[in-house]
């Protein structure tokens, strides 16, 4: 049996691989995303909630492996439990983060709707990925012999950043994007002694697939930095980050996707000490001179 520490690991491990319907992958990331709550409902409140059948409900959850909603929610309230005694680990929710914030000056309505949607995407990002996982993914970045990064429009930002900050404490990094003949090109010559990190949310673009399964075909080990554990590519990848991109506004929020990259990064520099230290320090002297920061 699994340790409890476990549980929410395992059901996200558990959802990338069942290759649910659009209808249960919606089930299974509510379940995901509110643990306390579906640890205390019944199926059929469950089902209303998401304005579905008991059948369907029922449906995920042999697809997830638990074979009874009521064993998947033994399971809920075990890591719940774990989590109540570990609660000084827990952030704050976001409304008590803000309050004395707008005490300060109540005209910034706005602004404050926006800080207190940065803070929610980014407690929801620390939630969603565990220390082991990005352990993992760095472990890959480490043994790889090389680091190819890809990301498109609108995550082309994200993917430029990563591959900047690798740069410098790497050798052997290489940026796949731009135009779809160029990016596949650049995929062909992958091989299994090497990794890709790919960056990708809604919509998913159909490069990020075609290069996703040029390198599955190549068995080299791909990282993906994603939306939701149901988007149509997560079943390719070795392993999933997760980074929420939710927006007050008409876009997509990289906030938390350049987080999650800044701690890989952080955590990759003390991975690799003496060898990340001596590259900075050897480049240090052309970064002054070309008064790069």
């Amino acid at each position: 049996m699994k340790s409890v520490s476990n549980i929410t690991t395992d059901l996200k491990e558990k959802i990338i691989r069942a290759r649910l319907s659009r209808k249960e992958g919606k089930i299974a990331e509510y379940i995901l995303d509110n643990i306390f709550e579906v640890s205390f409902m019944t199926t059929s409140g469950l089902a209303k909630k998401l304005d579905t059948s008991n059948t369907s409900v029922n449906r995920t959850t042999k697809a997830l492996g638990y074979g009874t909603f009521l064993n998947l929610q033994k399971e809920l309230q075990k890591h719940m439990t774990m989590q109540a005694s570990n609660s000084n680990n827990l952030f704050p929710p976001p409304s008590q983060r803000i309050l004395y914030a707008k005490k300060d000056d109540i005209q910034q309505e706005f602004l404050l709707e926006m800080y207190d949607n940065t803070l929610d995407m980014m407690t929801q990002t620390v939630q969603k990925n565990s220390v082991e996982k990005i352990d993992e993914v760095v472990e890959i970045l480490v043994s790889s012999k090389n680091k190819y990064i890809s990301g498109y429009r609108g995550t082309a930002d994200i993917a430029n950043k990563l591959t900047y900050l690798l740069e410098l404490v790497c050798s052997n990094v290489f940026s796949i994007s731009g135009e779809p003949v160029s990016a596949m090109s650049k995929a062909f010559d992958i091989t299994p002694e090497d990794c890709i990190v790919i960056v990708s949310f809604n919509r998913y673009y159909e490069i990020a697939l075609d290069v996703m399964e040029m390198c599955r075909k190549h068995e080299a080990k791909i990282i993906l930095i994603t939306d939701h554990l149901t988007a149509p590519i997560t079943h390719l990848a070795d392993v999933v980050l997760l980074a929420e991109v939710k927006s007050l506004s008409f876009f997509n929020s990289n906030v938390a996707a350049m987080f999650l990259i800044e701690v890989i990064c952080a955590k990759l520099v003390r991975r690799l000490e003496e060898k990340a230290e001596q590259r900075l320090n050897a480049m240090e002297v052309y970064m002054r001179k070309s008064q790069i920061t």
